[in-house]
């Protein structure tokens, strides 16, 4: 039996995986020619393969995604590996109904620690916990077959005990507050006595929070004779001067935000709650102007108004983008500033994405290079960018961007480490010492500061003609005037550049404007129309393109949107920093204390 027709036989049959030896056995090879089947086999997105020696068929409904859903393989894994496990944490809180919390990865306990697995976009995590086989589990079926969850009085202890993976207390708060309702008070008892006094110290109090008083009570009474030392709500937090709890023998030294306001995001392969939401927490927007850069434009004097950052829909009409260049060029109309963002959020970071669009990536002048340019390169439509890194701390006056990368035309680019400006140091005893380093890119600058009132930020740099986005004044460019451009969540400044286009002697540096920062998921906003094809299309490479009109109608252009910015040096799938900026982020650097992979929010997913 060739390879193929083995893999139909098993589907037809109901069964999804196999092993390396079964495959070798069933189709009469030698394991080295089945393993060479199976890469066949994988090439064609066929077979993905968890885990070595493992492998599962990827039905066409999955092939996006590169896998089967990790609920649909991760019990037959485990029987393969003779382990025990159960689903655990956010991704068991989904099977008891609390579904708005849902992490990217797949949680899994076991009783010892194991490397994650990556298959396609599905992701595991492994969490440990020695006494697994006392945990209540319950079954639930999957189009695979079976699965095994922890129960939801397990799950609300492990979600308190484990809050690291669940995106910290004030997320497993949330969890709680729809995860109560499936939550017998009899059974919690039961489970208290399976886990450490000060998991029941803490679930109590959230429950109290919450306003689950009955779950409270129960766990009460435990804690009054069970629990014998005052416990931190937060671990990691100083008790100085925190409130004692009496009942839960506890010292509140954090406060609870629990937030069930907004949806969070599925796991890959599933369906998002987040889809069709008008916009994502509150909070994000205020977190986008507290980080947003200042942004430095170079302007040439040859068209100063094709280096204006603006709206992509200028005119009023998104699906009017097709005639930008000619709206750019008519001087009657104004172009008034403006910049996009988004926010994805882990346990442990904030990762900001800001990028800035432009009518026309045009080329012009006196020079060859740029008459060649101009000739090969010149395209309407340009979108370039950064994200900024934020490390999560409990003062939110100590947070601020530890990272950020830039996108220069083709390559990204990684600053870390703020360093000095004219006007002083804004972490003087940071500069290059904050710890973060190079991984699978170097660093490529230090991080410079610009003061904006009382807040110092972070300052990009981005070129007339081109576009490109860099941190330092590589590539800058010889033109001589500058449009400083600073953030706003509500004033949309209009440089004043008509006036002053003749190119007089020195440098000039424009007055200040503010760009008004736009949302990338506001309603009918750009994230909205991803997929019409009046705005973008995809291009041969794969890409996400904003459209052009050309003599067959609309087609995909030249300029991308963060989901579909890449690095063509890298060996990474188009859009990472949008779409799965953990991930990349994750890969090209290191050194920070704390990095989990798991989104609390994300909004592209």
């Amino acid at each position: 039996m060739n390879a193929s027709d083995h893999i139909m036989e098993l589907a037809v049959k109901g069964r999804y995986h196999f092993s390396t030896g079964e495959f070798a056995r069933a189709t009469g090879s030698s394991v080295n020619a089945a393993r060479a089947s199976i890469r066949r086999l994988r090439k064609k997105g066929l077979v993905a393969t968890p885990y070595r020696g493992f492998h599962v068929i990827v039905p066409p409904e999955y092939r996006s995604i590169g896998c089967l859903p990790a609920d649909q393989f991760i019990g037959q894994l485990m029987e393969h590996l003779e382990i025990s496990y159960y689903v655990a944490l956010l991704s068991a809180a989904r099977y008891h109904g609390a579904a708005h919390q849902q992490p990217q990865v797949f949680q899994v306990i076991v009783k010892k620690n194991r490397p994650p697995i990556e298959c396609g976009r599905v992701r595991v995590n492994f969490v440990s916990r020695r006494n697994i086989d006392e945990i209540p589990v319950v079954p639930f079926n999957t189009p695979r077959g079976p699965v095994l969850v922890s129960s939801p009085e397990a799950t609300a202890f492990d979600l308190v005990g484990y809050s690291a993976h669940t995106g910290g207390l004030d997320n497993t708060a949330s969890v709680l507050t729809e995860l109560s309702e499936s939550i017998d008070p009899k059974r919690l008892m039961s489970v208290a006595a399976l886990s450490p006094a000060p998991w029941a110290q803490r679930l109590g109090y959230i429950f109290s929070v919450i306003g689950a008083e009955e779950h409270a009570d129960a766990l009460a009474d435990y804690i009054a004779q069970s629990s014998h030392e005052n416990v931190s709500l937060d671990p990691a937090g100083s008790r100085v001067g925190t409130v004692r709890e009496a009942r839960w023998k506890l010292f509140v030294n954090a406060l609870l935000e629990p937030d069930l306001r907004f949806p969070l995001i599925s796991a890959p392969g599933s369906t998002s709650p987040f889809h069709g939401m008008s916009k994502v927490p509150d909070k994000h927007e205020a977190l986008a102007l507290r980080y947003a850069p200042v942004l430095k434009q170079k302007v040439s004097r040859h068209n100063p108004r094709g280096d204006l950052i603006t709206r992509v829909n200028m005119s009023g009409d998104l699906e009017g983008l097709v005639d930008n260049w000619a709206y750019v060029s008519d001087k009657r109309n104004e172009l008034p500033a403006a910049g996009y963002y988004s926010v994805v959020e882990t346990g442990t970071h904030y990762f900001i994405l800001y990028a800035f669009y432009h009518g026309q990536d045009w080329y012009d002048g006196d020079r060859l290079t740029d008459k060649i340019r101009k000739m090969f390169d010149e395209h309407l439509h340009d979108m370039e960018g950064a994200l900024a890194v934020v490390t999560k701390r409990k003062d939110e006056a100590d947070e601020r961007v530890d990272a950020f990368m830039t996108i220069s035309h083709l390559h990204f680019y990684c600053y870390a480490g703020w360093m000095k400006s004219e006007l002083e140091y804004l972490y003087p005893d940071a500069g290059w010492e904050n710890g973060i380093r190079g991984l699978t890119e170097g660093i490529d600058g230090g991080i410079w500061p610009m003061e904006d009132g009382e807040r110092t930020r972070f300052s990009l740099y981005a070129q007339a003609k081109g576009h490109g986005i860099r941190g330092d004044l590589k590539g800058w460019g010889s033109e001589k005037h500058i449009i400083p451009y600073y953030p706003s969540l509500t004033e949309s400044g209009v440089p004043d550049v008509d006036e002053s286009e003749s190119g007089e002697p020195g440098a000039r540096l424009f007055r200040d404007v503010r760009y008004r920062l736009i949302d990338f998921h506001e309603p009918g906003g750009l994230w909205e129309n991803r997929n019409n094809p009046n705005v973008f299309q995809e291009n041969g490479k794969g890409q996400a393109a904003f459209v052009i009109l050309d003599d067959n109608g609309r087609v995909a252009g030249s300029a991308n949107p963060p989901w579909g910015w890449e690095d063509v040096d890298d060996r990474h799938d188009c859009g990472l920093i949008a779409l799965d900026p953990a991930r990349l982020v994750y890969d090209y650097l290191d050194g920070f204390p704390e990095f989990s992979l798991e989104y609390i929010c994300n909004p592209y997913i």
